[in-house]
């Protein structure tokens, strides 16, 4: 019984995270390298950051 329970919980949060990702927030479009600009790498420290050019910035 336990495990049926579990089972239908499993099938439904898959169903729901892939009808999410489907109708709701869709796959982003990778962006290409030739888009990413690295800053940070001559300023004598570790961290660099990425960004590609729409605001987003990623420490590597």
């Amino acid at each position: 019984m336990v495990d049926a329970v579990l089972l239908v919980f499993v099938i439904v949060i898959t169903t729901g995270a892939v009808a999410f990702f489907v109708f709701g927030v869709g796959f982003p479009e990778p962006s290409p390298v030739s888009r990413l600009s690295f800053k940070g790498l001559d300023d004598g420290d570790d961290t660099f950051y990425i960004s590609n050019d729409g605001g987003v910035s990623l420490p590597a």
